[in-house]
């Protein structure tokens, strides 16, 4: 990597030829290229979901690999002119090995869908971060020798005590009510009463951070006969209002035996740690509360706002319609939950419904990255009365699925261009009234 004034500021060392980095026969390069998760929150700036800055990101990274192939002549010539001056793992090789890794056969738009896969391949994979983990293990028990106990709140970073906060006289579980923060949760609201303290408390916990809590008491108080908390089983949605509210009774036999056992197990550091009033607590009224306010959501409708925007590269070359679908963004929650979203596609009128196209998945995001290409091998003739519909939907696998927007676009326009090719972002609407959008 070069920086505009030609200083180098990385080199690959010779990953790009072909080279693999062995220890001992363990072969370390699992992935293509190193994306880690933690990349991927920087790249995020530290949202735990997708933003536009990511897919920035992406683009990036297609648009330099296809300047790459569009320009594979002079790398290659350049690499065979090398040859001959002996530098380590430049061989004929290495320039095979590069050639066939920029799918000289691929379009651009195959190039850029082929590439996401494989950034897709890089975040998915946790090989590459467990071999930083080999590196950085020394700096890593540094910092975990600055631990006192092993069973301290991964939420709460200090520990406090009955003399630092006064002596708990009464706990007594509210309800439940749903958060985001940035996603959506379910938090459960505890009263704390304190001995001479007058005006009680109140902490907003989540089952898994009441489960950590559960499995640190276990751990430090082997002993202890606490109730085991159910786990999620992976089966279907659990972070649904249904679930929070058959949860309470669970949490409520928690509580009530933790506050019936002996002070050394109801009054230790741990539990007083536990029920501290962190910063959420006391800015509960405008930390991650949804609009709504604390009533029961509408979760059995889908009455959605529709907006967002959906960056889309159409064109027809070789006697085909392409259409790249590449990002989405700002899509609406579909019952105050994020979308999992897919695009699909009609050429309309189309009464047998054989036009349909669709992508995948995207699950939980409100700015997906697709990077799927759909094609119609259709002639001229056929296409220049229909009309492209494109919309995007949430996919529910208990429901029906929701629609997020759309757009109609007049393909006699498209095909009327000087290249009959379009890439730009479209704002998203009610594809029901039949209104086109314009091109121009």
């Amino acid at each position: 990597m070069l920086t505009s004034r030609g200083h180098v500021f990385h080199i690959d060392f010779g990953k790009y030829l072909g080279e693999t980095e062995n220890f001992g026969s363990f072969k370390r390069d699992r992935t293509p290229f190193i994306l880690t998760s933690d990349m991927v929150d920087v790249i995020n700036c530290g949202e735990t979901k997708s933003t536009p800055y990511f897919q920035d990101f992406v683009d990036y990274c297609c648009r330099a690999f296809n300047v790459v192939r569009n320009n594979y002549a002079l790398f290659i010539n350049l690499m065979n002119l090398m040859l001959k001056g002996d530098v380590p793992g430049l061989t004929e090789e290495a320039v095979k090995y590069v050639c066939a890794n920029l799918w000289l056969d691929h379009s651009d738009s195959e190039a850029s869908v082929r590439f996401t896969r494989m950034i897709e391949e890089c975040m998915n994979n946790r090989f590459p971060k467990w071999n930083f983990l080999v590196h950085t293990l020394a700096q890593q028990r540094k910092v975990k020798s600055g631990r006192s106990d092993i069973c301290e709140l991964s939420f709460i970073p200090k520990v406090y005590s009955a003399e630092s906060d006064g002596r708990i006289s009464a706990v007594k579980l509210i309800g439940c009510e749903k958060w985001r923060i940035p996603e959506k949760v379910y938090m459960y609201k505890i009263q704390v009463d304190r001995e001479n303290i007058r005006v009680p408390s109140y902490i907003y916990r989540s089952y898994k951070e009441i489960d950590e809590f559960s499995e640190c008491l276990c751990l430090k108080f082997p002993s202890c006969k606490l109730p085991i908390l159910p786990k999620d089983r992976g089966l279907g949605r659990t972070n649904v209002r249904s679930i929070a509210e058959h949860r309470i009774g669970y949490v409520f036999g928690f509580l009530n035996t933790l506050f019936n056992a002996d002070d050394e197990l109801a009054h230790s550091d741990l539990t007083y740690t536990f029920f501290h009033s962190i910063l959420r607590d006391e800015q509960s009224s405008n930390f991650g509360r949804p609009e709504t306010g604390l009533g029961r959501d509408s979760d059995n409708t889908y009455q959605n706002q529709i907006r967002g925007e959906l960056k889309l590269c159409i064109e027809y070359k070789k006697r085909c319609l392409e259409i790249f679908v590449q990002h989405a963004r700002n899509l609406a929650l579909v019952s105050a939950t994020v979308p999992d979203s897919y695009v699909k596609c009609y050429l309309r009128p189309d009464i047998n419904r054989r036009s349909k196209r669709k992508t995948r998945i995207i699950r939980r995001s409100q700015n997906p990255t697709y990077n799927e290409t759909l094609l119609y091998p259709w002639t001229w003739d056929t296409l220049n009365d229909k009309t492209l519909e494109i919309s995007v939907w949430h996919s529910d696998v208990i429901r029906e699925n929701a629609f997020i927007g759309g757009v109609q676009l007049d393909i006699k326009e498209l095909l009327s261009m000087p290249n009959k090719r379009i890439s730009r972002w479209f704002t998203l609407g009610n594809i029901t009234t039949g209104q086109s959008f314009r091109l121009s």
